[in-house]
């Protein structure tokens, strides 16, 4: 029970008459927050930021996909293989960084898949996405999506080192 006096405008209405609302704030601090079953804090709003994030760098590197071919070879996963230059390329001449970026690519609009190897991605991550990172969390779901698209790279290159792949279907199919 609170011991100073309060003005009876700046007390809140209880089941068993009023509270001082400095009270209630310091007994609220005390409550321990909600987690989801896997132990994420429960968001204060359900906007799946790190989901619509994801489709908005694939759609813009999509964008610079489609205004030049110089994109897809660069960063594409390839584990050794010969460049248009001649020369060779690939993780195992020392690009590591195409084990992450090629999550990232998706086949040109002009190649065979064309515009729909993107959009059946997107949709997939769009419809699984939301709910996935509000149970694990925006860290554990980004983690998740980032592993399984690296583990997607890492199996390519020990099976087909010198196939060329781009999409995040590796990282999509480790989120199912």
């Amino acid at each position: 029970r609170c011991d100073r006096y309060i003005c009876p405008e700046c007390m809140r209405d209880a089941a068993v008459g009023h509270q001082c609302v400095d009270c209630v704030a310091q007994g609220n601090r005390a409550v321990r927050q909600p987690r989801t079953v896997l132990g994420a804090r429960t968001p204060r709003t359900a906007t799946p930021v790190v989901t619509y994030t994801l489709i908005g760098v694939c759609a813009l590197v999509y964008l610079a996909e489609a205004a030049t071919t110089k994109v897809v070879w660069d960063f594409m996963m390839v584990g050794r293989n010969i460049g248009h230059s001649g020369q060779l390329i690939g993780v195992a001449e020392g690009e590591w960084y195409r084990l992450v970026t090629s999550m990232f690519l998706h086949q040109r609009p002009t190649s065979s898949w064309g515009i729909g190897h993107i959009l059946v991605n997107m949709w997939a991550l769009w419809a699984l996405g939301p709910a996935l990172e509000q149970l694990l969390g925006r860290w554990r779901f980004l983690a998740l999506y980032l592993l399984s698209g690296l583990g997607g790279s890492v199996l390519l290159y020990l099976n087909a080192p010198a196939d060329g792949a781009v999409g995040a279907s590796g990282a999509i199919f480790g989120l199912f």
